[in-house]
């Protein structure tokens, strides 16, 4: 560490401490307690996703055009990690490898 305030140790540490907290963010959700009579903003949702996906392969195209319950963004949040851990490989390009074995 050299002691330099934009070095790139503290910058990486800066990213991981980023990705950390969006990805609690995002668990603290999809697998906390839920109600129907909670709502999520629509721009909490976007927010949470986008730091989620940042700098990562992933790329949503879910935009809620209104606030949403909360059980039901844990549903679709539930369904973003199942997809993101089926797909480790990169999805449909290692489908095409595979089957060209």
């Amino acid at each position: 560490m050299s002691g330099a305030s934009q070095s790139p140790e503290i910058e990486l540490i800066a990213q991981s401490v980023d990705a950390a907290n969006a990805r609690i963010c995002f668990f603290r959700i999809a697998y906390g307690a839920t109600s129907t009579e909670q709502f999520l903003g629509r721009s909490e949702i976007t927010s949470i996703l986008r730091d989620f996906i940042k700098g990562t392969r992933l790329v949503l195209n879910w935009h809620p055009l209104e606030d949403v319950t909360r059980s039901e963004v844990q549903l679709v949040f539930l369904a973003i990690q199942c997809a993101e851990q089926a797909l480790p490989y990169g999805g449909h390009a290692e489908v095409k490898r595979l089957r060209g074995r």
